[in-house]
C-alpha cells in the first residue's frame, strides 16, 4: 500500500496539481478584491468560491503540462530540466485557457464581473493573466526538487 502511494505521488502529473492547487489557492484569495461584490460577500461563500477557482486552475495545469510533455516529448521534463519551449508552451497553454476561460464565464454567461478599477487588458482581468505568467514558474520550481527527491 505504501509503495503504491509513493509510486502515485512520484507521478510528475500529481505534483503539478498538488503545488498548482495550493500556489492557486493562495492567488485566487488575493485577487479576490479585484472582483465585484467579492470583498462584501459572506466569508464561507468567498471561501467556497475561491475554492472552486483553484480546482479549475489546478485542471488548467494539468492540461498546460500535458501539452508541455507532449511538446517535450516526455512527462519527465518537470524533473530533467526543460528547453525554454516546453516551458514556454507550459505557461503559454495555462494562459489560453485561462483568458478563454474568462472571457466565455466572465462576458458571455455573467458568471461574475470585474470590481470598478480593476485593471483589464481586453477586458480579461489583469489578475488573472498575471496569475498564468507568476504561478507556473513556481509551480516548476517547488515541483522539480520534489520529484527529484521522490527519485531516490
Amino acid at each position: 500500500m505504501k509503495e503504491r502511494f509513493t509510486r502515485l505521488f512520484a507521478r510528475p502529473e500529481m505534483a503539478v496539481v498538488i503545488f498548482a492547487f495550493l500556489l492557486n489557492f493562495i492567488w485566487e484569495f488575493w485577487q479576490l478584491p479585484y472582483y465585484a461584490n467579492a470583498p462584501n460577500m459572506p466569508h464561507w461563500e468567498g471561501t467556497k468560491m475561491c475554492t472552486l477557482a483553484t480546482f479549475g486552475d489546478a485542471g488548467i495545469a494539468l492540461a498546460a503540462f500535458l501539452a508541455a510533455s507532449f511538446v517535450a516529448g516526455t512527462r519527465d521534463w518537470l524533473r530533467d530540466g526543460a528547453e525554454k519551449k516546453t516551458i514556454a508552451t507550459f505557461i503559454a497553454v495555462g494562459l489560453a485557457i485561462t483568458v478563454s476561460a474568462e472571457w466565455v464565464l466572465a462576458d458571455l454567461l455573467g458568471q461574475w464581473s470585474y470590481a470598478e478599477g480593476a485593471p483589464t487588458i481586453f477586458g480579461i482581468g489583469l489578475t488573472p493573466f498575471l496569475q498564468w505568467l507568476v504561478v507556473p514558474i513556481f509551480v516548476i520550481l517547488l515541483a522539480r526538487p520534489y520529484l527529484r527527491g521522490m527519485q531516490t
